[in-house]
């Protein structure tokens, strides 16, 4: 739902529980900050999966798979509708805000397993974005850490939220 986690990284668009929770601390990708992985995807794709404690909200899932993809916004003349871009692969809902959910427990971990990756065991909790088809190389991404978010880890008080 929307006061869950997963929902702000994966639905929400522009704006997130974090910017009210987090006191100007706003270290993450959530709201328009997901677009710097849809842009670093030559399909402008991410795939999310996460494993978490279940809790009351989440009922007896503990694991979801989803995927998102930001695409060019295009209008169709014959049905005089414009379309965003926006597309997600879940499951579908009754929910016209919403028309997809988070793929979830057994099933999540297969679709990840398919895809090639080892699912996270009991107790590994975590969420994996997997951004398909990026061209940067892992020292270009060892830079910029040391660049832009080292400053931060070091800085006193700074690191309070990670």
């Amino acid at each position: 739902d929307i006061n869950d986690r997963f929902f702000n990284l994966v639905l929400s668009i522009t704006k997130s529980k974090k910017q009210e929770e987090s006191e100007g601390n706003f270290l993450g990708s959530y709201g328009f900050g997901k677009m710097v992985f849809a842009l670093s995807s030559d399909l402008r794709t991410m795939i999310y999966y996460s494993h978490f404690p279940k809790n009351e909200r989440s009922g007896e899932d503990e694991k979801r798979f989803m995927a998102s993809a930001f695409l060019p916004s295009y209008f169709e003349e014959k049905k005089e509708l414009e379309y965003t871009g926006q597309a997600y692969f879940g499951l579908t809902t009754d929910k016209p805000n919403n028309p997809r959910k988070p793929i979830t427990n057994d099933d999540a971990d297969t679709l990840f397993k398919e895809l090639g990756f080892k699912p996270r065991e009991p107790g590994d909790f975590g969420t994996t974005v997997i951004v398909p088809d990026c061209s940067y190389k892992i020292s270009d991404l060892g830079k910029a850490v040391e660049k832009w978010w080292w400053p931060l880890l070091v800085k006193d008080g700074a690191n309070k939220n990670l």
